[in-house]
């Protein structure tokens, strides 16, 4: 009998010093991966930093310029960005006058994080895990209802949600209790994040707030109307994304860009990248460049860019953006273009989905709803809800037996 009790703690011990082990292992690699992330995306010369440092009073006599121009503004986003990174890294953390012109430059450019966070490295290095963010006001709280419900039950995939809306009056406690029942669901108000006195948040702005302020590291921003057709788990596993560490779709081909909004758009950037020249709204192609119902973003590994969006989508220059661009969707790679953050689109341009007809033997397809398919030219997710109308509940469900993809415009 002893000896049987004697064996049974020898092994109960060996167990419990066995999972100890394991996790000690697993977040030691944890965290090491993450801090190579950082190193990687945070490496700047020797030679810059100096310079930085060398021209510390003239940044500081820069970032006193409070004209609204674009141009002005993508200068000091990429200021920022050197700044930030250069803070990050551990060889110049302690220097002062880099450690004062960061504050200066988080307080000029990004006010509105504050008082929660006192800089934005201290918000760059707070995402952990993988999720869905969410913006749902009452009007919507069906839509988003469907649609996580879909993704929970015929999908089966368990990633969890985060929904934000601005203040009580934008979605109700009742509403949040019905979205909070599914399983792994979060409801967040962005006012008790960030400064809304400051931003005063409205429509299309939360979503990129919304990203920045979910607690996520691989997030994926998704409009209350979208309907996944495969796991949305697969976008996370993309090559694209995971060289990139931020994935977007396409627009329908529709209209062509002005020269006005092109020009605005490189004041902002400054000087065009090859990836810039490549779009479709720099070759008379389209006016609509991106849309922004699936946004995937790495933030430990471009933070910086997605809090330029963020800025673009902030008072003055959210009524800049927004009269050249159809609300948030073009900010996007816009704002990652200003700090030349590296990002990547679907390859395969989006198509429809609906009703299929016969006429003069042209096969043509009448839907509303807009349809994305992955890297084999499968289904993978639509905008606009399954229903005829998605702004009516009683709304039949839609006709969607047909469908094509690569569709260059649409009418």
């Amino acid at each position: 009998m002893l000896n049987s009790m004697s064996g049974r703690r020898k092994r109960t011990i060996l167990l419990l010093l066995s999972i100890f082990i394991f996790f000690t292992w697993y977040f030691t690699v944890k965290k090491s991966n993450d801090s190579e992330v950082l190193k990687q995306q945070k490496f700047i010369p020797k030679d810059s930093i100096n310079f930085i440092l060398s021209s510390h009073e003239k940044n500081l006599l820069s970032l006193q310029n409070d004209k609204d121009e674009i141009s002005i503004h993508g200068n000091h986003l990429r200021l920022y960005s050197h700044v930030h990174s250069a803070i990050l890294n551990n060889s110049y953390s302690n220097n002062i006058q880099l450690s004062h012109l960061a504050g200066v430059v988080d307080y000029k450019l990004f006010p509105w994080i504050m008082p929660k966070y006192s800089s934005t490295a201290e918000l760059h290095q707070s995402y952990n895990g993988t999720g869905i963010v969410l913006c749902v006001n009452n009007g919507y709280t069906l839509l988003a209802l469907t649609t996580m419900k879909m993704i929970r039950q015929n999908l089966k995939s368990n990633l969890p949600f985060e929904i934000f809306y601005v203040g009580d009056d934008d979605l109700s406690v009742k509403n949040r209790k019905l979205l909070e029942e599914i399983p792994f669901v979060t409801t967040k108000d962005i006012t008790k994040i960030f400064n809304n006195p400051i931003l005063k948040i409205e429509g299309w702005a939360i979503k990129p707030f919304a990203l920045l302020a979910s607690s996520f590291r691989h997030a994926m921003l998704m409009d209350a109307d979208v309907v996944f057709l495969q796991s949305p788990e697969k976008l996370f596993n993309l090559d694209l994304y995971k060289k990139f560490g931020a994935f977007f779709f396409h627009d329908r081909s529709l209209f062509t860009s002005s020269d006005t909004t092109q020009q605005w758009v490189k004041d902002l950037v400054g000087e065009m990248t090859p990836t810039m020249k490549n779009l479709r709204l720099f070759n008379e192609k389209t006016g609509h460049e991106m849309e922004s119902g699936v946004v995937v973003i790495d933030k430990l590994k471009n933070f910086v860019g997605l809090i330029a969006v963020c800025s673009l989508n902030s008072i003055p220059f959210r009524s800049q953006s927004y009269v050249h661009f159809h609300g948030d969707k073009e900010t996007f790679w816009t704002g990652f273009e200003s700090v030349r953050a590296p990002y990547s689109f679907n390859t395969n341009l989006p198509g429809v989905a609906g009703t299929g007809s016969m006429k003069d033997e042209n096969f043509s397809i009448c839907g509303m709803q807009l349809l994305h398919v992955d890297e084999q030219k499968r289904p993978l997710w639509i905008n606009g809800g399954i229903t005829k109308s998605k702004y009516d509940p009683e709304s039949l469900i839609a006709d969607l037996h047909e469908w094509a993809s690569g569709i260059s415009t649409f009418f």
